[in-house]
């Protein structure tokens, strides 16, 4: 489960419309491990397997 703080911006345009800008609270850079990390000391596969790079919508 991922959750983000949000700062919420309002503006009113010309017309008198409401507008909402959601911004995280912080720039710092999260990280999922999907678990295909390898090791130099530890024995693993050659070949690289387009699984292990694909975007996580894709693989959730």
């Amino acid at each position: 489960i991922f959750i983000q703080q949000m700062d919420v911006w309002q503006q009113r345009n010309s017309q008198g419309e409401m507008h909402f800008k959601y911004l995280p609270k912080s720039s710092a850079i999260k990280l999922i491990d999907f678990g295909s990390t390898t090791f130099e000391n530890e024995a693993h596969s050659s070949v690289v397997s387009t699984r292990h790079y694909r975007a996580p919508e894709v693989i959730l």
